[in-house]
């Protein structure tokens, strides 16, 4: 099977998941709503965890410039700790779903959190482009998460759609393998590096 079959799977898979892929987006909106509220009402608070509020203009400006040169230093070594850690971990969450599909939901729910959290520190902390990279950060994160989490709980569901349980088990993790390989790991790369971008601007 070439790349092209590969891929027109994949969007098979995902579209056969679609209405867990919905119950999937609504926990994450629900909960990245939740966290943009509540770190709203509490911005003087959050702010005052940021490295920025207990240093001057200028003091952040140089902190911001020995971090750019340290990421750029070692761009390699960062880009592939952090791009095997989020692969790890993705796998991780599709595999839990087996578990009544409640560690994906979970994870879900803290996705939405982070991502609030993250972008109400990008606007205190950094310039328009970081911020910028940031966003595509999250967005490239977000697009292979949420798939991610539908993928886990799939696996739990497989179960009870008929006797032939392992059957559908090995199924559910056939689709998923497919799914992770060729879209969920590319985009945690792509979002690595817009990560490791907002670091270095």
């Amino acid at each position: 099977m070439d790349i092209k079959k590969y891929y027109s799977e994949s969007f098979a898979i995902l579209k056969r998941h679609k209405k867990i892929i919905l119950f999937c987006i609504l926990v994450y909106l629900i909960s990245a709503i939740g966290g943009f509220i509540y770190y709203g009402l509490n911005y003087e608070t959050l702010k005052e965890t940021s490295v920025k509020s207990d240093m001057t203009a200028e003091e952040y400006h140089e902190l911001r410039l020995d971090k750019s040169d340290f990421f750029i230093n070692h761009y390699f070594d960062i880009y592939l700790l952090d791009g095997l850690i989020n692969i790890l971990v993705t796998a991780v969450r599709i595999a839990s779903g087996i578990l009544f599909g409640i560690i994906p939901t979970l994870l879900l729910i803290i996705d939405g959190l982070t991502t609030s959290n993250s972008i109400l520190l990008s606007v205190f902390e950094d310039s328009i482009i970081g911020i910028v990279f940031q966003s595509l950060c999250i967005l490239s994160q977000t697009l292979a998460l949420i798939p991610a989490s539908a993928l886990g709980i799939s696996l739990f569901l497989s179960i009870f759609q008929s006797k032939q349980r392992l059957k559908n088990i090995t199924s559910a993790l056939k689709d998923s393998l497919i799914v992770f390989i060729t879209i969920i790991i590319p985009l945690l790369l792509i979002a690595t590096i817009f990560n490791w971008l907002s670091l270095i601007i």
